[in-house]
């Protein structure tokens, strides 16, 4: 199975999301920046991009539209996650920029149960 790609801000929330991955057998690489992770997405695509909201809400969805805009990338699943602190984020515009899950805030098992379906296995 190819890497499941993290990038967040909210060390805690990116901890948690790393964790509940790692639990069901799913690989996690934690990306640096999107713009910057281009060159080795388009080499190897993940199986599933996460994007947890942080700080700067404009650049997670300037990732999502980046990664959308990208043919290599274009059809890779993306879910992004709200944070305690965060910006509030906005279902309408990720979904308009192609995130194919958003969730306002992190429970593993409605975490754990998109994902699965995301990544087309049942049960996980």
């Amino acid at each position: 199975m190819a890497a499941i790609w993290l990038y967040g801000e909210h060390l805690d929330v990116d901890d948690l999301v790393e964790r509940s991955c790692l639990r069901q057998g799913w690989p996690v690489r934690r990306g640096v920046d999107v713009a910057s992770d281009m060159d080795s997405l388009r080499e190897q695509p993940p199986a599933l991009l996460l994007l947890v909201a942080g700080r700067t809400a404009r650049d997670d969805f300037a990732a999502l539209y980046t990664v959308r805009a990208d043919a290599a990338l274009a059809a890779v699943p993306v879910m992004m996650i709200g944070t305690p602190g965060g910006p509030v984020r906005e279902l309408e515009e990720a979904v308009a920029l192609g995130a194919n899950e958003f969730m306002d805030s992190f429970h593993v098992e409605e975490f754990v149960s998109r994902v699965s379906l995301l990544l087309g296995t049942r049960d996980a």
